[in-house]
């Protein structure tokens, strides 16, 4: 195990922690970042990209980049409901404006970015870390942080990497790690508020041409209704990238295992496509 300087170590290569390695390589400030997972996500989570987060990607020179790479949602009916896609007439759907779709006489005062499209949040994890590498930082992945100390001068940190233990003394050290950090944890801090929120979902991104069901026209989601498959259905790539969003208890009972047999069957079920006996 030996000892390594570098000004911030950043425990976590998400998007939290990408973007924290990009600001800070845009002020010319290196870090570490160590992830424990062996490749980035290529699941498109979050896809909503707000103002001020643009500004800041504007900031920083990324704005063009995460543009070029996001979804097209101007003039979309935003969210729509049917039983199934097939069974929605989309020709006769209100389009609907977006809680972030103001007229452009409004959008130029509140300031100059617009938003009228979506990024999936792998494409724009790629950005970030891209950006962090480039301006220095070192994006390490099956590296997880075992444990750290600090003083009045710094913090030591301690990694598990692939090639063995490596321990790292630094600055700062940012605890990225997600929901259940263990930084957090290991310094005490608490959480509050109401627990329990929402229900477990399962999230299926698959790749399907449904233009013949869309006829070219576009929503953020539809609300699927059907008892066999019901959840929501949501663009992530345009039109052949999308995610089936459906509870857990939807399926129990029906299968021991989400199979990629079971997946198919829920997407066309939503989808409305009838599967011949």
């Amino acid at each position: 195990m030996s000892d390594d300087r570098i000004p911030v170590v950043i425990a976590g290569g998400g998007t939290v922690g990408s973007a924290m390695a990009a600001f800070l390589a845009d002020h010319g400030i290196v870090s570490l970042v160590a992830e424990a997972e062996a490749t980035p996500s290529i699941h498109p989570r979050a896809t909503g990209l707000g103002r001020r987060t643009m500004e800041i990607l504007r900031q920083a020179g990324l704005a063009e980049q995460v543009g070029a790479l996001a979804v097209d949602l101007a003039g979309s009916m935003g969210k729509i409901s049917a039983p199934t896609l097939a069974s929605a007439d989309l020709s006769a759907t209100p389009r609907r404006h977006g809680r972030t779709e103001l007229p452009p006489t409004r959008q130029s005062r509140l300031g100059p970015v617009e938003l009228s499209a979506s990024c999936p949040q792998n494409r724009l994890d790629a950005v970030l870390s891209s950006a962090a590498r480039k301006g220095g930082a070192a994006v390490v992945h099956l590296t997880r942080l075992r444990s750290f100390s600090q003083d009045d001068i710094g913090v030591t940190s301690v990694l598990d990497c692939p090639d063995g233990t490596r321990s790292v003394r630094s600055d700062y050290l940012i605890g990225a790690d997600g929901a259940r950090s263990g930084v957090r944890d290991a310094l005490e801090i608490g959480t509050s508020g109401p627990s329990g929120l929402g229900r477990p979902m399962i999230n299926v991104l698959f790749h399907a041409d449904l233009d013949a069901y869309t006829a070219g026209r576009r929503f953020a989601g539809c609300d699927i209704t059907t008892p066999e498959a019901p959840g929501m259905l949501v663009t992530v790539g345009g039109a052949t990238n999308w995610i089936f969003h459906t509870a857990a208890e939807s399926i129990a009972g029906r299968a021991r295992q989400l199979t990629p047999r079971r997946c198919r069957e829920l997407i066309r079920a939503a989808v409305g496509i009838r599967t011949s006996t």
